[in-house]
């Protein structure tokens, strides 16, 4: 099943990524989750993957037996989760928790061009799925940020497109 990750910064003032629209897609399943992150631009990528990943994880019943292919334009993030690149001090905890999914879910992180990211799309861009399968978006309120910094400053949302 793929996945698709951003982030991208909301802020007027490019040189100041403090307003960061974090985003995830799961075209098959319908699911389009949006919110914003206060931090810098590589943070947030890695806390838009780790909603990501809860979200796989919070919903067994519906990627259990699945190949999970999670993909992202950002190749700094993926990189890094994929080891191929250092990271820096301020980033190795998310890094650490991303590599903790990966031998928990056992999902893929690949590069793919920023034009084919589903998750930097509107939501009128996004395929309609009729969802019959019961989903848990109850983790995502809990802040994966908590710890690290400030937290989202808006509530999860569902859409079954």
């Amino acid at each position: 099943m793929r996945c698709y990750f951003s982030a991208k910064s909301d802020s007027k003032d490019k040189s100041k990524n403090d307003r960061v629209l974090i985003s995830f897609v799961i075209p098959d399943l319908g699911v389009l989750f949006r919110t914003h992150y206060k931090g810098e631009l590589d943070e947030c990528s890695y806390i838009s993957l780790l909603k990501l990943l809860k979200f796989i994880e919070s919903n067994p019943r519906v990627f259990e037996g699945q190949k999970v292919q999670i993909l992202s334009h950002d190749p700094k993030i993926v990189y890094q989760v994929n080891q191929k690149t250092p990271i820096s001090e301020r980033l190795e905890k998310l890094q650490g928790l991303a590599l903790l999914y990966k031998e928990k879910l056992g999902y893929s992180l690949n590069w793919i061009p920023l034009n084919e990211n589903r998750a930097e799309k509107g939501v009128s861009d996004q395929r309609q799925v009729k969802n019959q399968i019961p989903l848990n978006f109850g983790e995502l309120d809990a802040s994966i940020k908590s710890g690290i910094g400030e937290g989202s400053n808006s509530k999860p949302t569902r859409s079954n497109l």
